[in-house]
């Protein structure tokens, strides 16, 4: 009888719990329809982290692609970071598969790596950037011998042997000279040959200790750095109020590969003071402003080198709105924040074919001041490779595609 009394109570408890679960989820539902109302009618929400009175947006929607406009529901998508996650980006907007994982190839890993030379730079003098560092490649070459530079926590710079190399074969191409990166790897190359049948004898010498010593940065503004400008400001626009999508179809067109009839990206040397003092130094920015005349981003990384995109000149909606983002290299902090335009000047075409080697220079004279400013005290950069156009691997993609 107790056994059957208790299964009973249980019963009863089950339907009660189900019945109290059904009434929570329809609770639940009618307050989802009515968030999704609100938001649809008041697109931005009060900042609980930004300043009094700043007003973070709600990027993008679940519908389309804010690159190619391919519609999500027919596609795998996933979140794009805003600030690509190697610039140390949280921020992230709904895009397709497709385009999140093609650009990374395309042109944001060029970037990463040019990128990384500076970050490390900064981590040797004392200003470690918030997100992870990756090694610098190839960084110098010393004695003939070509070494990358790891970062290490306390903000040294600790050299290693890029890669093993082979000095010396004799006439029938036996190694007779040969530098490790470290013992284990002169191991295998000793049990290698051995299995060979070759008698194989190894002097272990160590390395000669030196100084990392004029270190130069060889940077491009080619194709790649456009690229991705472009990119921040088309995903930053899904935040702007009231923006008729279809105003920014050209430079989407231009992201995914099309040719476009005039340059729409431009490295600026302008000076934005208005942008400058919303902003910490080193900051990556992106600032995307529409008017009914026109549509137009300006991107700074480490708020030095500074891009103009012309997003669109199509006329549009009367209502003119302005968003600007913010990524502190150091701290990692990262805001977007709605705010009044600022009609900035635009940048004229063909600065960057017309302009000699030294404002190009001066970008990197920006950057010490602005490490300098955030504490570095011995920071100095020479510039050892300074290109324009396309890198070796875009040109190596355009004769792909070109096959």
């Amino acid at each position: 009888m107790r056994v059957d009394i208790a299964g009973a109570s249980i019963f009863r408890l089950g339907m009660l719990t189900e019945r109290m679960r059904s009434r929570v989820l329809r609770v639940l539902c009618m307050l989802r329809k009515f968030g999704k109302l609100l938001m649809g009618l008041f697109p931005w929400v009060r900042s609980r982290n930004g300043r009094p009175g700043s007003v973070v947006p709600v990027f993008g929607t679940n519908e389309e692609c804010p690159y190619c406009t391919v519609a999500l529901r027919d596609v795998d998508f996933g979140g794009d970071h805003i600030f690509p996650e190697f610039m140390g980006g949280s921020k992230k907007v709904p895009a397709c598969d497709v385009c999140n994982h093609g650009f990374g190839g395309a042109f944001e890993g060029v970037v990463a790596r040019q990128f990384q030379m500076l970050d490390v730079f900064l981590a040797a003098n004392g200003l470690r950037p918030k997100h992870p560092i990756r090694t610098w490649s190839r960084a110098y070459t010393y004695d003939g011998l070509p070494y990358d530079l790891v970062p290490l926590e306390d903000g040294r710079l600790r050299p290693e042997l890029s890669h093993t190399v082979i000095e010396e074969r004799d006439a029938d191409g036996v190694v007779r000279k040969a530098t490790f990166k470290s013992r284990r790897e002169a191991k295998g190359f000793e049990r290698k040959l051995s299995a060979k049948g070759w008698k194989v004898v190894i002097e272990y010498e160590p390395g000669v200790p030196h100084e990392v010593a004029d270190l130069g940065v060889g940077l491009t503004f080619g194709s790649e750095m456009q690229e991705l400008a472009l990119k921040i400001c088309l995903s930053a626009c899904t935040g702007l109020v009231g923006l008729e999508h279809e105003r920014l179809s050209a430079a989407r067109r231009v992201l995914c590969g099309e040719p476009p009839e005039e340059p729409i990206v431009f490295l600026d040397f302008s000076e934005r003071a208005e942008i400058d003092a919303r902003r910490k130094p080193l900051s990556h920015v992106v600032y995307v402003e529409q008017t009914p005349q026109r549509v137009y981003g300006v991107v700074q990384f480490y708020g030095s080198f500074q891009y103009y995109c012309y997003l669109s000149d199509a006329p549009g909606a009367a209502r003119s709105s302005a968003l600007i983002g913010c990524l502190d290299v150091l701290t990692g902090d990262e805001r977007f924040e709605l705010l009044r335009p600022l009609d900035l000047s635009g940048a004229p075409s063909g600065l960057e074919c017309s302009r000699p080697e030294e404002p190009y220079v001066e970008l990197l004279s920006r950057f010490e001041e602005q490490a300098k400013q955030r504490g570095a005290s011995h920071l100095d950069l020479s510039l050892t490779n300074l290109t324009f156009g396309a890198t070796e691997e875009s040109k190596g993609r355009q004769e792909d595609d070109g096959s």
